[in-house]
């Protein structure tokens, strides 16, 4: 074996299965699916080889799917372990065969070949490509289980036995090691793994299954032969299919000779760019004790980390606070911290890691090699970010120890408390950890964790919407397998236009086909119930592709209902109707009015989107399309990009796609297969999306964009009339979210952009002549209203925001000299004119700012003390006492008065003290007479 350990470089190794099963067994190679998983597909990262093929498991390949012409399949496909049932993170590092990222190597076959042909062609690659020697080998098949009457699987033993392998070489093994199931119900079946043992001196068989290190598995051969209906009950499946999987990092080392994942080419080279930038010892492939330094555990931890990012950034996710992003951040911040922490480096350290997996897994996985830039721009602004987490994350932290005092625990809401920025700053949980880690507090993840999905939606993410819509069960849908009942939607595409007027075809001969009620097929829908008709023929679009469907109306001769909603499922346009009058059946004929005014601005804004991508991708060129919303009063689309969506930039953006409107572009929509759609240049796809095997491609203009969508669109640009581009959110770091409107609303939103900026104008001149200074407070409110309002340019909304504010402090300076100068003037008024006491009340100060009006006294020559009341209307009310002396006593004295209401000295300079008394109760006439009194008495009676 060592003679090998030169020759199967991890390339070779991934190339030489793929290439066997594809030329020697006439496999179809298809790539690796992303490591995200598609909407619908659960909330973890792909994290097995058949995870993208699950629907041909399950039955459930939509009609023209690429995927339903599979028989045999192989391929490499890109793998993550954290979070969910599979979750290697915390033992990456601290072991030699753990990884967050691996690849997992399989071939398929559907409803093929079954256990003979697959064990065979197992046998030959390991023997005869690899010359991997077979008496290290051990074969396992399963042994049964009596409860659910499933005998020992004796064909696969005897298979083995017919390819050679001797009888002590092949095992039983029950349910927990040789029987697979794809969930709690779903395609499963019994299966075999392969092991290898690494001694080679015979006695490998007693360590089979048991986790030593010496005899490890490096196949399983998965024989999908029934479906799990319930916990105790299989039914045989009609096609029998069959899934492998071999993981490369696993296997690379067989063939190196060696039982550490960590010590072959997908992995020395890190080591060895790490060894050189930090100076650290050389990569000792030591554990646990014998790891002394730590040194090598960080060096797994850090490459195996580097290797997740990359894959997960180059297929388009980022770091972010909720669902996988944040798997994304942690896993991230772990890296960090072992690059700074323990080898001493800035972000030079983890970008040169990068470009090591690029060159490692980069021919195999275009993407990374294609996004090598924009992964290492994520990195550099994350660990940016991270060490201003850490800095005022610090903190905050001890912020709370400082409040909570000796303590020894952080409970969950305490945790919460600091995630949630009760002390300045949100705190990332992975902090909370650390930071309690180094002061040895234990902390109470569970009551944390608790707390923190009582306040989100229940489930930590962001609600899919069409997981709320209603689905048809199995019984269902078979029923309408067997009946043959279909719907032909291509009347959707079917309108014309003259003039920017649309005409949509009134589709004749429509009968209705199929009705669901409360998940159950039924002939009649009678008045004021609600459910799902099934027509052969409809012009409605069903939501799709990011465009939410038609509504409008459906009549027979027996009644009449409102469609709110369409759907495709499994294949089946499900238009929902509420019956509004008479009853609906079965087999009749139907006429369907289609809502044209909302359809006309789904299709306005959906060509909008098109060219708010061009116009995106041409300011911020890694921008990547992460999902858009289109409604018939707005749209919105989502993006990642490490760059920054300036104002500047946002007015450029909405000046493109103005332009595009304006210079009247044709929008053609071509049908053609996907290969052919593919090789247009300068298509756009989404990423991480299938494809059925014939596309629509929209082409706009002659450059201005070519996307594959199943969308509606206007015939010309210029049909679109106006674009506003009205609000920007961030929806996590680097995930944009930007909201525009067309058409009339886009117009209006124009409109008020020009009210506005009438308004502020206006407004601006009569402050610099101080004109009209009654109406500023006012017209600044009605200002502020306009920002509020919906249809505004974000530009013009975030440039008069500033400038408002800026203008209001304006305001308030002028208005408050205005107001110093008045109360100045009333003092003085007032103390010119006689008084019998020697005490002046003065009861119409007009404001209630306390050090407005000790400025505005301040000059004033006092010689008797003064006491100044708000007038009546103003709350809270203010008392002012102003004595011209000093008085030691009188703030005590005034303290233990039975006037009501909050007392403070708030000045005492010079030969004179004034105090405040501020009660948020009015008081009423009497008991302001009341209060003079008191106030006279306890100053005449302190001099």
């Amino acid at each position: 074996m060592n003679r090998l350990k030169h020759v199967w470089r991890s390339q070779i190794v991934r190339q030489s299965f793929i290439d066997y099963f594809k030329n020697q067994q006439k496999h179809q190679f298809v790539p690796s699916s992303s490591v995200i998983p598609k909407k619908g597909e659960g909330t973890y990262f792909t994290n097995a080889g058949m995870n993208q093929f699950r629907p041909l498991f399950l039955g459930a390949v939509p009609p023209g799917s690429v995927m339903a012409d599979y028989k045999r399949v192989v391929n490499s496909q890109k793998c993550i372990r954290v979070g969910g049932k599979h979750n290697d993170l915390d033992d990456v590092g601290h072991d030699l065969s753990h990884h967050t990222f691996f690849e997992m190597l399989g071939n398929w076959s559907f409803g093929d070949y079954f256990k003979k042909e697959a064990c065979n062609m197992a046998y030959k690659l390991l023997t005869e490509v690899y010359r991997l020697p077979p008496h290290r080998l051990y074969f396992t098949y399963f042994s049964g289980e009596k409860s659910l009457n499933l005998l020992p699987d004796e064909e696969c033993r005897t298979i083995w036995l017919e390819l050679g392998i001797p009888n002590n070489q092949i095992l039983p093994f029950g349910m927990k090691d040789n029987f697979w199931d794809m969930g709690e119900t779903g395609p499963c079946g019994p299966c075999t793994e392969i092991h290898y043992d690494h001694i080679g001196k015979g006695g490998g068989a007693s360590l089979v299954n048991t986790g030593s290190a010496e005899v490890v598995e490096i196949w399983n051969l998965v024989f999908m032969q029934y479906n799990r209906e319930s916990e105790q009950c299989l039914r045989k499946l009609t096609n029998q299919h069959v899934d492998t999987g071999m993981g490369l990092e696993r296997m690379c080392a067989v063939l190196h000779g060696t039982k550490s994942n960590y010590r072959t080419d997908l992995f020395t080279p890190l080591f060895d760019t790490i060894h050189k930038i930090s100076k650290v010892p050389v990569y000792g492939d030591k554990v646990g004790k014998d790891d002394t330094t730590g040194f090598d555990t960080a060096y797994r931890i850090l490459a195996d980390h580097t290797r997740m990012i990359t894959a997960t950034i180059a297929d388009g996710l980022l770091p972010d606070r909720v669902g996988l992003g944040s798997k994304v951040r942690h896993v991230m911040h772990r890296a960090i911290q072992q690059s700074i922490d323990v080898f001493h480096c800035d972000k030079t350290l983890l970008l040169a890691l990068v470009d090591q997996v690029s060159n490692s897994l980069g021919e195999t996985y275009p993407e990374i090699a294609k996004n090598n830039q924009k992964i290492k721009d994520v990195i550099s602004l994350t660990e940016d970010n991270y060490k201003r987490n850490i800095e005022k994350g610090t903190k905050a932290f001890n912020k709370m120890m400082n409040r909570e005092g000796d303590i020894n625990k952080l409970t969950g809401n305490m945790m919460y408390e600091l995630h949630d920025g009760r002390y300045g700053y949100h705190v990332p949980i992975d902090l909370i950890l650390d930071l309690a880690a180094e002061r040895n507090l234990q902390v109470d993840e569970v009551e944390f964790e608790s707390i923190l999905q009582s306040k989100k939606d229940g489930s930590g993410h962001t609600p899919d919407l069409a997981a709320d819509k209603q689905t048809l069960n199995a019984d269902v849908l078979e029923k309408l397998r067997c009946d043959g009942i279909t719907t032909d939607d291509s009347y959707k595409y079917r309108y014309t236009s003259k003039d920017k007027e649309y005409e949509f075809e009134n589709v004749q001969g429509i009968t209705i086909k199929g009705m669901i009620c409360n998940r159950v097929l039924t002939k009649r829908l009678e008045e004021g119930t609600t459910g799902f008709v099934i027509v052969d023929k409809t012009n409605f679009y069903a939501e799709n592709g990011g465009q939410s469907s038609d509504n409008g109306q459906i009549i027979t001769k027996t009644g009449q209902g409102h469609i709110t909603d369409v759907q495709m499922y499994k294949g089946h346009i499900l238009h929902n109707v509420k019956v509004t009058q008479g009853h609906l059946l079965v087999d009749d004929d139907a006429q369907l009015l289609l809502n044209q005014d909302a359809r006309k601005n789904h299709m306005m804004n959906h060509t909008a989107t098109h060219l708010l991508n061009s116009a995106i991708k041409k300011i911020l060129v890694d921008a990547q399309q992460n999902g858009s919303d289109i409604q018939a009063d707005k749209l919105s689309f989502d993006l990642t990009s490490v760059g920054t969506l300036s104002l500047e930039n946002i007015g450029k953006i909405e000046d493109t796609v103005k332009h595009c409107i304006q210079d009247s572009c044709t929008v053609d929509r071509q049908v053609m297969s996907l290969a052919q759609a593919m090789n247009i240049p300068g298509v756009v796809s989404l990423q991480n999306e299938v494809y059925p095997d014939e596309v629509s491609v929209i082409k706009i203009g002659d450059d201005v964009s070519t996307e594959l969508c199943c969308g509606t669109h206007v015939t010309n640009t210029r049909d679109i009339v106006d674009f506003c581009i009205t609000k920007l959110s961030g929806v996590s770091q680097g995930k944009k979210r930007v909201t525009c409107v067309t058409g009339d609303r886009a117009t209006q939103a124009a409109k008020n952009k020009t009210l506005l900026e009438e308004k502020y104008k206006q407004l601006e001149n009569n402050i610099k002549s101080l004109h009209r200074s009654q109406t500023w407070t006012q017209d600044v409110k009605d200002i502020y209203k306009m920002l509020r309002l919906e249809l505004l340019p974000k530009v013009t909304r975030d440039v008069y925001q500033v400038e408002v504010d800026q203008l209001q402090s304006v305001i308030r300076t002028e208005l408050n000299k205005q107001m110093a100068k008045h109360i100045t003037q009333l003092v003085e008024s007032e103390l010119s004119t006689e008084f019998d006491k020697n005490i002046k009340i003065i009861t119409t100060l007009p404001t209630n700012d306390i050090k407005l009006v000790v400025k505005s006294i301040k000059d004033v020559e006092i010689s008797k003390p003064i006491i100044l009341m708000s007038v009546q209307h103003i709350s809270p009310s203010l008392i002012l006492i102003c004595l011209p002396y000093k008085s030691k006593d009188f703030h005590s004295k005034l303290k233990k008065s039975a006037i009501p209401g909050k007392i403070s000295q708030v000045s005492s300079t010079g030969d004179r003290d004034i105090y405040s008394i501020i009660n948020k109760t009015l008081p009423s006439s009497d008991n302001l007479q009341q209060i003079q009194n008191t106030l006279t008495n306890l100053i005449m009676n302190n001099r």
